[in-house]
C-alpha cells in the first residue's frame, strides 16, 4: 500500500510541475521583444530575472535561420546572431515566423556588409 502511495506522489508531482512549466513558459512569452534599431539588434527576455541584449551591426560575424521539425510543422524558425570570439550564438531570437526571420537576417546581413565595407 505505501509503494502505491509513493508512486501516485510521484505521478502527481510530475503532473504539477508539468503544467507549472508550460504557464511558466506562456508567461515569458509575454515579457520577449526584439527591434532592429539603425546601428544595432536588441533583445529582451525574462520574467523573473530579465535580461537585455544589444548586438552592435559592426560586431556581428554571421547569423543564421534555423528551423526544427516541429518549428517547420507550424511555420516557425529561429534567428541566431553570432559575433567575433564565441561558437555559441550570442542572440537567439526563437519562435519567429519563416518569413520575418528571413527579413530579419537579410536586413541584418544587408547592415553589416554596409558597416564592414566603410
Amino acid at each position: 500500500m505505501e509503494a502505491k502511495l509513493d508512486h501516485y506522489h510521484r505521478g502527481i508531482a510530475w503532473l504539477l510541475f508539468a503544467i507549472s512549466s508550460f504557464f511558466l513558459t506562456i508567461l515569458s512569452f509575454r515579457y520577449k521583444a526584439y527591434a532592429l534599431r539603425e546601428h544595432d539588434v536588441i533583445y529582451r527576455s525574462g520574467w523573473l530575472v530579465q535580461s537585455v541584449r544589444v548586438c552592435p551591426f559592426n560586431r556581428i560575424q554571421h547569423c543564421s535561420v534555423d528551423s526544427g521539425v516541429i518549428d517547420r510543422r507550424y511555420g516557425l524558425s529561429s534567428l541566431s546572431v553570432y559575433t567575433a570570439g564565441g561558437a555559441e550564438a550570442d542572440m537567439k531570437l526563437a519562435g519567429l515566423p519563416k518569413d520575418v526571420a528571413d527579413d530579419m537576417r537579410d536586413f541584418i546581413l544587408s547592415k553589416t556588409n554596409k558597416e564592414h565595407s566603410a
